[in-house]
């Protein structure tokens, strides 16, 4: 969906364990490329008037980061109860 909240193809792009098992650079990638298979637009070729910058790719990756649960490592991850 427009807010990293999944569509009918897929999840949360913004889901907090999803970020925290997926690189940086993974993510960057899904950004630039896109997951076409679930529905997510390559924005080399698909965005309004031109494709992403660099900038803009770094602004978009860096906000999905910053959806990241506050631990940083999986194996400190302990579900609520």
């Amino acid at each position: 969906g427009p807010n990293g909240d999944g569509g009918a193809n897929g999840g949360s792009i913004v889901d907090e364990v999803y970020l925290q098992l997926v690189s940086d650079q993974a993510l960057r990638s899904a950004v630039i490329f896109g997951r076409i298979d679930l529905g997510m637009p390559d924005y080399r070729t698909q965005r309004a008037g031109s494709p992403l910058s660099d900038r803009e790719i770094d602004d978009v990756v860096a906000w999905m980061i910053s959806h990241r649960a506050d631990f940083k490592n999986p194996k400190d991850y302990v579900p609520e109860e």
